[in-house]
């Protein structure tokens, strides 16, 4: 059981080690290393505040911005096919 824990606290790292802080995810308490990876999946597997730790790991859907904002630049030395 633990070795399967060590696997995804691997997994953790890779995927939200970048994570901003939040609720649940603080500076004691992150995927920033595996040894906190683990860390962070026992606390999660216990119960402890697993909800604000999930809450703070979802991926954030941004605004759609107008195609009028973006700046397309073409070359000077290329031509259409």
């Amino acid at each position: 059981m633990f070795l399967l824990i060590v696997f995804y606290g691997f997994a953790g790292v890779i995927l939200f080690g970048t994570v901003k802080y939040g609720e649940g995810v603080s500076r004691h308490a992150n995927f920033g290393t595996a040894v906190r990876g683990v860390a962070m999946l026992f606390r999660i597997v216990t119960g402890e505040d697993w909800n604000k730790i999930m809450h703070d790991c979802m991926i954030q859907v941004r605004k759609v911005v107008n195609h009028r904002d973006y700046v397309f630049r073409i070359p000077k030395n290329s031509s259409p096919k």
